[in-house]
């Protein structure tokens, strides 16, 4: 279940992925969204035909509509008889598990549990910050007891979420959406950064960055592949720094492989994700990540150095040194974009969703024996 399955977001880009997977292997797949059949029929992501999109019967799945989906859910439930039900946890459909039918219920969080109250998480370093916590979030968390798993897409959330619930919490990523025979060369000129334009991405923290540096590097691109309600804003800073021929802001592209094979660095200033899809399609393509660490995916997807580099959020000093180091030298660029793409084979479809089919095992087995 998510919001709207027919938009270009990271979420709907890896349940349509996830999807499109079991659909082939056999299991028999609903999708609840949102999105009509008309919207459906042009949808961004490529869904199996195979798989059934549910139309929710709401506008929306805000939560003045909770009443009104939940009851949509048990009428939906109650014709289609899943054994599983997994929930994005998007607003109303956090509760979806108090609907009653039967069936195993999972709820799969795409974002890091303090989202835009990401400053909360330094609370987490000692036990009166661990207290004033669990105090501040215990209403938020009590649907949680009525699932049966928890699904978080990193070891850093998972740490974060057991402060709050004492209920079983299994990690596992998010899969990349491609495979990549021969990663970028790393020869054009080219840095590259994907998101939707909003205050979550920082963009503008990345338009400020740049600004330092573009002026060392005339023969450097930066390029933004994204929309949003911010663009304007963005549009604003760009021309206070007089960076109009220097950056380059492009609508969605379903060829982002493409784009990100011709660039040879890829870059991060987000102030929360969950496990962004796009910094795992970086490395997928052996492109280096310079990115802010924040929570929740770079500590778990970067060895510092390594395959990429992180630094605290709102670093820009750090940033830019490891971002020029970059661009001064192709060497280092091609050692970190291999090990990047070697660490990529982790994060494989075929490597992840074997973890999620034990999962649906376990979850009917225990199923049979109520």
């Amino acid at each position: 279940m998510l919001d709207q399955c027919s938009l270009e977001g990271g979420i709907q880009r890896v349940i349509s992925l996830k999807a499109n997977y079991l659909v082939k292997k056999g299991y028999d797949v609903y999708v609840v969204s949102c999105t009509t059949p008309e919207e459906h029929t042009n949808p961004f992501f490529y869904w199996d035909p195979r798989i059934k999109i549910v139309p929710i019967g709401t506008p929306s799945v805000k939560p003045e509509f909770q009443e009104q989906v939940l009851l949509n859910l048990a009428r939906i439930f109650d014709k289609i008889k899943p054994d599983i039900v997994i929930s994005t946890g998007l607003k109303s459909l956090k509760y979806a598990a108090s609907v009653k039918d039967g069936s195993k219920k999972i709820i799969e969080y795409h974002f890091t549990h303090y989202k835009q109250h990401y400053w909360l998480a330094g609370l987490e370093k000692n036990r009166i910050g661990r207290a004033l916590l669990r105090l501040l979030f215990r209403k938020s968390v009590e649907h949680l007891h009525e699932y049966d798993r928890i699904v978080v897409l990193t070891g850093e959330d998972q740490k974060s979420r057991k402060i709050y619930t004492s209920q079983k919490i299994e990690v596992i990523p998010n899969p990349i959406s491609f495979q990549v025979a021969e990663p970028s060369p790393l020869s054009q000129k080219r840095i590259i950064a994907i998101g939707r334009i909003s205050s979550q991405k920082d963009f503008q923290s990345l338009i400020r960055i740049w600004a330092k540096v573009e002026k060392e590097y005339p023969d450097w691109l930066l390029t933004i592949y994204g929309q949003g309600r911010k663009k304007v804003r963005l549009d604003k800073l760009i021309k206070k720094y007089h960076l109009q021929n220097r950056i380059q802001i492009l609508p969605p592209t379903s060829k982002i492989k493409e784009e990100i094979i011709n660039s040879s660095i890829f870059c991060m200033t987000s102030r929360y994700e969950g496990l962004p899809l796009v910094l795992l399609e970086a490395i997928a393509c052996g492109v280096p990540p310079v990115t802010f660490a924040f929570k929740c995916g770079p500590r778990d997807i970067i060895r510092n150095g390594v395959n990429g580099f992180y630094v605290e959020r709102g670093d820009h000093k750090h940033f830019i040194r490891h971002l020029t180091s970059l661009m001064d030298n192709e060497d280092l660029r091609r050692k970190i974009g291999k090990a990047a793409y070697e660490e990529s084979n982790n994060y494989q479809i075929e490597k992840i969703m074997p973890h999620w089919e034990a999962l649906f095992e376990e979850l009917v087995q225990e199923k049979n024996l109520e």
